[in-house]
């Protein structure tokens, strides 16, 4: 037991007279450590923000490169908007009289589109629906689109242009399209809702006789997209017009002078047409 005392105070007198070797601060440390510098993103597009990240160096100063010419830029952020795919961004970190360097090659930016516009609104069965991409490339390269319609969140794959023919939907069918923009690098896609499909106005497919006399008759025809059951009346007419049967009859007897005519198609859901014509009737008729 006496013995291990001495020992000890022994050893407490050597270290006492030799001193221990000093412990570096945070400072030197960084000094004699090792130095470097990274971009983020390690693959960075043009348009994005690239950051210096340095390791290993304290109060550090930035300097930017562009395709190898100084840019005037000291943050240890640089904004590549208005930059090209395949330039190169590079950066010079110095610290502490050390200087470290970090470079990246701008990778090709994929075309973005900022939105897209549906015509005619509202829309039907009668008109059909067609899509217009706003679309932007940074890299100023062609953009092409391709279009992908939806009904009822089914895709039509019987159609990929612009414009979707109104055969494939019907009234009241919710109609969207998905668009995908590409430069053939890269692409990106954009997806938008038309709104529900509308009523269709029906539409006069027939024209009144020119040639009548004593009695004039007339069966309009009408179409509609819908595939509603269109019903005629008189708007306006002569005294003594009428229809009867879907049939437009009037008596010209002891008539004569030019009549105004209006007739009215009606689907019996909010669309309707006119046709509008003119009857002459002289003393021979």
């Amino acid at each position: 037991m006496k013995r291990s005392f001495i020992a000890i105070l022994f050893l407490a007198f050597l270290m006492q007279a030799c001193g221990r070797a000093p412990v570096p601060s945070a400072t030197e440390r960084g000094k004699t450590g090792a130095f470097s510098v990274s971009l983020i993103p390690e693959a960075p597009r043009a348009g994005d923000a690239v950051r210096a990240v340095v390791t290993g160096g304290n109060e550090a100063s930035f300097r930017w490169e562009r395709n190898g010419e100084a840019m005037e830029n000291a943050a240890d952020v640089l904004d590549t908007s208005g930059f090209r795919k395949g330039e190169r961004v590079g950066v010079v970190v110095t610290s502490g009289g050390r200087e470290a360097s970090a470079e990246s090659i701008l990778l090709n930016s994929p075309p973005v589109i900022r939105s897209i516009d549906m015509s005619p609104k509202p829309f039907n069965k009668s008109t059909g629906v067609k899509a217009v991409a706003d679309g932007r490339d940074p890299d100023n390269d062609a953009i092409e689109y391709e279009y992908e319609w939806y009904v009822n969140n089914e895709r039509v794959y019987e159609e990929s242009g612009a414009a979707l023919d109104g055969r494939y939907f019907k009234r009241g069918d919710a109609v969207s399209v998905l668009v995908v923009s590409s430069d053939r690098e890269g692409s990106s896609e954009f997806r938008t809702d038309a709104g529900a499909a509308m009523n269709a106005q029906p539409r006069f497919v027939s024209v009144p006789p020119d040639d009548f006399s004593g009695l004039f008759i007339y069966t309009p025809k009408a179409s509609d997209h819908d595939g509603d059951e269109v019903k005629f009346s008189v708007v306006k007419g002569p005294e003594g017009m009428k229809m009867e049967g879907g049939r437009l009859e009037w008596d010209t007897k002891g008539r004569k002078g030019a009549f105004g005519v209006v007739l009215s198609a009606d689907d019996g859901n909010g669309g309707e047409a006119f046709q509008r014509f003119e009857l002459k009737v002289d003393d021979e008729k």
